[in-house]
């Protein structure tokens, strides 16, 4: 049976200003029984919920910690059973954070069932190479553009290794940095939500990224630092794009 999060605007009120600013404005403005759907996203690893203070091994059997992990989400669209779109949003770009694990992002109001959500990886070559500086959030987002690239980066994964082999990850050892971007690298995603949101009020929908999906197969000491389109970039994507799932 889906398990769908319902909360409350006062509940919302507990999340990001920006967030709720929008949902009471989509409340206030669409129709009834329109509702407004929202997402979350949890990480795990191993099955558990990840602690980013805690190391693991790679696929090489290496040390590694993860300090930073942000991707974008664009272009989010939801169809019926019979495949027919029930809403699209295609000005609407979420970037999800680890560091904000379980944040509820507002998507917008629509009223139909749910069967399939549909997203982009990464920013859509029409907004990619746009100025950030004239960019509303969270496309101006610091520290997720390329100036020498004009474009955005879509996934930025970042950490430290156990480059001195001594069995633990610490404040010496040298960093890891995966910035994946460019046109080609943008991933479209196909989710099965199967969800009912023509009730009115708010549906968040629950996602989970999982770490270990993430990293399948990677010798992060290999290539310890990536900013372009290689192989390991283009399987980093496409495994971003396994590792989200509904929760249900």
């Amino acid at each position: 049976m889906v398990l769908v999060a319902v909360v409350s605007a006062g509940m919302l009120l507990l999340s990001c200003d920006k967030d709720v600013e929008e949902l009471q404005g989509d409340l206030v403005n669409a129709p009834q029984p329109n509702t407004v759907v929202a997402m979350s996203m949890a990480f795990t690893r191993a099955g558990v919920p990840f602690n980013k203070s805690v190391s693991f091994t790679d696929a090489a059997g290496t040390r590694v910690q993860i300090d930073r992990l942000l991707f974008y989400m664009s272009q989010v669209e939801f169809t019926d059973d019979a495949g027919d779109s029930v809403a699209a949003f295609p000005e609407k770009y979420i970037l999800v954070d680890l560091d904000e694990g379980g944040l509820i992002r507002v998507i917008g109001p629509l009223d139909g069932h749910l069967h399939e959500m549909h997203f982009g990886l990464g920013v859509d070559s029409a907004m990619n190479h746009a100025d950030p500086i004239t960019l509303a959030p969270p496309l101006n987002t610091a520290g997720m553009w390329w100036t020498w690239a004009a474009g955005h980066k879509f996934l930025s994964l970042e950490g430290r290794y156990d480059s001195d082999n001594d069995g633990t990850v610490e404040t010496t050892d040298n960093e890891f940095l995966f910035h994946c971007g460019m046109d080609t690298l943008y991933t479209p995603v196909t989710l099965l939500v199967h969800t009912d949101a023509d009730m009115g009020g708010n549906v968040v929908l629950p996602l989970e990224l999982s770490i270990d999906t993430l990293l399948t197969g990677m010798d992060i000491a290999a290539q310890p630092v990536l900013q372009d389109v290689t192989p390991v970039t283009q399987g980093l994507m496409q495994r971003l794009a396994r590792s989200i799932t509904h929760i249900e």
